[in-house]
């Protein structure tokens, strides 16, 4: 069967060439009109309390569309200009300052609880608010022209400020970052492959299939996050690099043989189509597993390259043979001799030195485990953003030099005026609360509403909704500020009403309660599911406990060396590194372990072992040096600290990997083949007439 299909696809490659260019324009289209969302707090989930509300704040208060301006040793008639100034400002819809409630030329200490919202020490802060949301282009234009109109001892800092600073050095470094690992990636293809012109054909295959992917995107559901955006293409190249190479392979060693091109071809197509699907179906299911993330920023890395896996499969399959048939005399005529290292001596040293080796790898796995189970998650969102930003240079001096507390939000509907005052009340009473601001705290329970000024009751008041501020006495991830969250919202928050406690702090909070149960949970699901496909590509109970051992020993090794180095690690990078090391570079040992399986028809185990090892050591180094280049190009070129940290980490992964399979695996495999005979289905029996 496989015969007859891929004769099916020589004989209609110009067919499937040609289908392959035409798809090229809706692709194109949708790669131009996706949406890159650069606010991270889009893909918790929506049934979180903490996020039902600060959608509320975002819809009926304007949270998400606020920033404020810090203004240091100026006194109060130039802060009121200034002011004046930026309402201006075409895009601001209102600045709030203690003009705004108050006479400021009163003494700041008869006026304490207005007076401790807008001043830090000789730091004064504006709250700057706009119509519309981050993303918009007038509300980037309008932060660019506050920007040029504050001067030295002036910022403006706040989420939205950042996201898009965030956004602008993004789009700023995609582009040359994606050419330096294609450059990177060509260079090691030029260095391991034996034509010049291989490496291109490679990459115009997946290329179609990259350009494939990111275009459903647009078609599928309209936007990615900056994360996925900036990793898809160079990580879906270095992960499926591999099934170009396995194609060539086989195609070079049938055209060996006599055949013609298009036979070749068939036979090389028909004999690799199964190994292409099997090496791609552990990858696909290691992202399937991070899209199983309860926070969907893994969704969206994780399905987005589960389909480019599958996708490069398919051009794989339907473009590569005509690309290679067409190029064949060019191909010939480039060849060299590839500059990789003869690895004839690795085979004997692993056999010879199979019991060191394997207590190594036991000596080895315990410290890598220990240091990975001990390192330090962080949860903190302001730690994936570069801290070479302006606005989080200005956050950062802000902090060192005053206090800066940390605050949440509380939203209720429906209650009367003196419930609210009760709830003010109640929440400062609360151990870890060190204020609320709140109307009643700034204009009093006495003033009639007529008298209040609108700038002052729509910051609390908006159909029926009534907004408090709470500013916590320790730092949001402090023992005594999660015991507070807690106390609100058994004491204060009651299920039959609608009630919320939200804001950056108890979203931390939330994502940190629901990223520690991904943390294992998606390690488990992961390490289940490729141990699932290996079993039954072996037909073996302890071949897959064997290979994925090795791997997550890999990635074990990884991790730790943060902890060693006294370092943390953020949340994301922890899960997606477990699952994308796993189902990237699985498939190394998978290839030593197939070819050790068909060595053992006719040798004994050590020869066996010898000649896998120096057979597949050459396919193992380039796959995960591509991998690894890929990576590295992401992380030279990129200054986005959670996507540098996790390309980082993928490239030093796969270098671990490749380290493992070589050395560490050969030694294990050949001392546990018996116990493959006893528990693998039609495994090369021990006794062996070459023996």
């Amino acid at each position: 069967m496989m015969q007859k299909f891929a004769a099916f696809v020589v004989r209609n490659r110009i067919l499937f060439l040609a289908l392959a260019l035409l798809l090229c324009i809706p692709a194109a289209y949708g790669v131009a009109n996706v949406a890159i969302e650069y606010d991270l707090l889009t893909y918790l989930p929506n049934s979180l309390n903490s996020i039902q509300g600060l959608n509320i704040l975002n819809r009926e208060f304007g949270f998400s569309s606020t920033a404020n301006v810090v203004v240091r040793d100026c006194p109060e008639w130039q802060v009121q200009e200034l002011k004046q100034r930026l309402e201006q400002v075409e895009g601001v819809s209102g600045v709030f300052w203690l003009s705004d409630i108050s006479d400021y030329t009163i003494p700041k200490e008869y006026q304490q609880d207005m007076v401790d919202q807008f001043y830090r020490g000789d730091a004064t802060i504006l709250q700057v608010a706009f119509p519309t949301g981050s993303s918009s282009p007038e509300t980037r234009k309008a932060v660019n022209e506050i920007k040029g109109v504050l001067t030295e001892n002036q910022d403006i800092i706040g989420t939205m400020v950042t996201t898009l600073e965030v956004q602008e050095v993004s789009e700023k470094e995609k582009i040359p970052m994606l050419l330096v690992a294609v450059a990177l990636v060509i260079g090691v293809l030029l260095i391991t492959m034996p034509s010049v012109i291989t490496p291109f054909l490679f990459l115009l295959t997946l290329g179609l299939s990259i350009l494939y992917n990111m275009g459903l995107v647009y078609f599928m559901g309209g936007r990615m996050s900056y994360i996925t955006s900036s990793v898809v293409a160079a990580l879906q190249l270095g992960v499926t690099m591999d099934y170009c190479i396995f194609l060539l392979h086989r195609f070079e060693e049938e055209t060996s043989r006599g055949l013609n091109l298009e036979d070749a071809m068939v036979k090389a197509l028909s004999r690799t189509i199964t190994a292409i699907i099997s090496s791609s179906l552990t990858t696909v299911a290691g992202f399937i597993a991070l899209g199983l993330m309860k926070v969907e920023i893994g969704a969206d890395l994780g399905f987005t390259m589960a389909r480019g896996v599958f996708i490069s499969v398919i051009t794989t399959i339907f473009v590569l043979p005509s690309l290679l048939i067409v190029c064949a005399p060019l191909i010939k005529k480039l060849r060299h001799r590839p500059l990789l290292p003869a690895f004839s001596r690795l085979g004997r040293m692993v056999s010879r030195f199979r019991i060191p080796i394997f207590i190594l790898l036991i000596m080895i796995a315990i410290p890598a485990w220990y240091g990975q189970s001990n390192l330090e998650v962080s949860y903190d969102m302001e730690r994936s953003f570069p801290q070479s930003l302006p606005s989080m240079q200005a956050l950062s001096r802000f902090r060192e030099k005053y206090d800066l507390a940390d605050s949440a939000n509380l939203i209720t509907k429906g209650l009367e005026p003196w419930e609210t005052l009760a709830l003010d009340q109640q929440i400062r009473s609360i151990p870890g609360i060190r204020s609320t601001s709140s109307f009643f705290s700034l204009v009093g329970s006495g003033i009639p509403d007529i008298f209040v000024p609108s700038a002052v009751s729509d910051r609390f008041y908006s159909n029926d909704y009534y907004n408090m501020s709470i500013t916590l006495q320790e730092k949001s991830n402090s023992p005594v500020s999660e015991a507070a969250y807690e106390e609100i919202r058994q004491s204060v928050i009651k299920p039959d009403q609608e009630m919320y406690l939200t804001g950056q702090a108890i979203i931390d909070y939330d994502m940190r309660q629901l990223c520690k149960k991904d943390l294992t949970f998606i390690d488990w699901i992961s390490v289940l599911a490729v141990g699932l496909i290996i079993a039954l590509a072996f037909r073996s109970l302890s071949i897959p406990v064997l290979l994925v051992f090795i791997i997550q020993v890999a990635i074990w090794i990884n991790k730790s060396f943060a902890f060693y180095a006294g370092n943390n690690m953020y949340y994301f990078s922890v899960i997606a590194l477990g699952t994308i090391q796993l189902g990237a570079t699985v498939d190394y040992a998978i290839l030593m372990t197939t070819r050790f399986q068909e060595e053992r028809l006719n040798y004994p185990p050590r020869v066996a072992i010898t000649r896998a090892t120096n057979e597949c050591a050459s396919s193992i180094f380039t796959s995960a040096l591509t991998l690894c280049a890929a990576m590295i190009g992401i992380g030279l070129m990129n200054s986005l600290t959670l996507v540098k940290e996790l390309a980082m980490l993928l490239a030093r992964g796969s270098i671990i990997s490749m380290l493992a399979v070589s050395i560490l695996l050969p030694a294990a495999l050949l001392l546990l083949d018996p116990v493959f005979s006893i528990t693998s289905l039609k495994w090369p029996s021990r006794k062996n007439p070459k023996a």
